[in-house]
């Protein structure tokens, strides 16, 4: 069976392509090998010096977390957010699909988040002319550029629940 990702075939991100990554406390610049959303980025014999997995990035203790990347994290991370996303990846959709996609989500609040993502540049938002008018909501090329992490996310939810790795905290 193929993934999420595999199915949409596998466009580099910012994270991919090296956007978030921090040097010398600049957010713009390329990391080494791959992008890394803290201050510093530190191999010891292939491994973390945190204890993590090979590859990972450490954090010394004093270093910081990219304000960039955690402003991001912080945007996507809001309830609903992400549900909203991922329901606008395969394409525009109108107000009452959505809520029918995000199931739990009251229109209101549906239409709060709609409006701090069109107002991020994620969303974009058409109004389309007749009785009666309907509105409909589409990922803008910005909003786009969250796909790979999205289907990522997908894919790792669906292999954490069958895994059975849910009860590992």
């Amino acid at each position: 069976m193929r993934s999420a990702r595999q199915a949409r075939g596998s466009a580099p991100g910012p994270a991919a392509s090296g956007q978030l990554g921090i040097q010398g406390g600049d957010c713009r610049g390329r990391a080494p090998r791959r992008a890394t959303p803290f201050a510093t980025l530190d191999r010891v014999g292939g491994a973390s010096s945190q204890g993590g997995p090979a590859g990972a990035p450490a954090v010394e203790p004093g270093k910081v977390v990219c304000p960039h990347f955690h402003e991001a994290v912080e945007l996507v991370g809001r309830r609903w957010t992400g549900a909203i996303l991922f329901s606008l990846i395969g394409g525009p959709r109108y107000f009452r699909e959505l809520i029918a996609a995000v199931p739990g989500i009251s229109d209101r609040l549906l239409s709060h988040r709609l409006r701090e993502l069109e107002a991020e540049g994620l969303v974009e938002r058409s109004v389309h002319e007749g009785p009666p008018a309907r509105v409909s909501y589409c990922l803008s090329e910005t909003g786009r550029g969250l796909e790979p992490a999205l289907l990522e996310l997908y894919d790792w939810a669906h292999e954490r629940r069958s895994n059975g790795s849910s009860q590992d905290r």
